[in-house]
């Protein structure tokens, strides 16, 4: 099938629309993220503590509601809720050795509150379609300064583990040098969350690969 300049424009704009439009119908609704969260000292392995979130939301004088569910070992969904008005931080507690590192947020205007909300059956149906496998992908990274400009490179700041069932994990990188050779770093992990690489090297290219495995402790 062959397509002529004023075809591939006409597509263009079609696609440009319907992201433009997408982009418009999510910035309608309040977002919520997870901003500082770590491994409490408490637990000898695993576990998952959160400390605080942020809303972003359109209309700052409207109250957010976020349903947060958090995912234990045993298979069951903690739920909790949280409040605030318009855009903001939001301070948690939340802290336990049970907890795998998985959770799923739900933001809505209070006074528009869903009729129906999502169940503890309907997070678990969303988490199994993302697979049966642990992955690792970095997460936070950004151009090396130090580095010569003729040969850009890295600097590799956060990688992020998810893992099914909170698995332990050992995750190998593996990283491409503008020579082609690789150079690997290994990790390991106990459940999904994220994973503090800071690697400066300015002989990387900024490809890699990954192999993650799940390993007994």
């Amino acid at each position: 099938m062959f397509f002529n300049r004023s075809t591939a424009i006409f597509f263009f704009l079609i696609f440009s629309s319907l992201l433009s439009f997408a982009q418009s119908e999510a910035s309608k609704h309040p977002q919520f993220v997870v901003t500082k969260q770590q491994h409490p000292d408490m637990c000898h392995v695993g576990g998952l503590e959160i400390t605080e979130g942020m809303v972003h939301s359109p209309k700052p004088h409207e109250f957010v509601d976020v349903l947060l569910f958090l995912q234990n070992y045993d298979g069951s969904w903690t739920r909790k809720f949280f409040t605030r008005k318009g855009s903001g931080p939001i301070k948690m507690k939340l802290s336990s050795c049970n907890f795998t590192g998985n959770y799923y947020a739900y933001a809505y205007f209070s006074k528009e509150r869903p009729s129906t909300l999502p169940t503890s059956k309907d997070v678990e149906a969303r988490h199994r379609k993302r697979g049966e496998k642990p992955k690792f992908r970095i997460a936070k990274k950004s151009p090396n300064p130090e580095c010569h400009q003729n040969a850009p490179s890295w600097f590799l700041e956060q990688g992020e583990v998810f893992t099914p069932n909170g698995e332990a994990v050992e995750v190998t990188l593996f990283l491409q040098r503008h020579d082609g050779t690789w150079r690997k770093k290994h990790y390991s992990q106990i459940g999904s969350g994220f994973v503090d690489l800071n690697i400066q090297d300015c002989t990387l290219n900024g490809k890699y690969r990954t192999l993650v495995q799940i390993i007994s402790l």
